[in-house]
């Protein structure tokens, strides 16, 4: 048995010029499918290694509470910048929420 998704694979929100070069970042379809699929409206929605907020965003998009986290200082405070509450994405490690 096989189960094949076919998804766009279509950026709509292109990254800022110091990103190009590392674009890393999943499908919004794919993100879409699973978090329809598998949450529903008012769940929290934890990425731990949040990239450029694509889970995020899709996730606020449909409604659900998402809440992230990334390493990389820029990144989070790019992701920051794009969520209606910047503080639901923590710049950091685990070593630092044990703090």
């Amino acid at each position: 048995m096989k189960t094949v998704l076919m998804l766009d694979n279509v950026q709509r929100t292109p990254l800022p010029p110091q990103f190009a070069r590392d674009d890393v970042r999943y499908p919004p379809a794919l993100v879409r499918r699973f978090l329809e699929e598998y949450t529903q409206e008012g769940d929290v929605v934890f990425d731990p290694f949040a990239g450029f907020g694509t889970t995020l965003l899709v996730a606020e998009k449909l409604g659900r509470i998402g809440l992230g986290l990334e390493y990389v200082p820029k990144r989070a405070a790019y992701i920051a910048g794009l969520l209606s509450h910047e503080d639901h994405i923590i710049c950091g490690d685990a070593r630092r929420l044990a703090e």
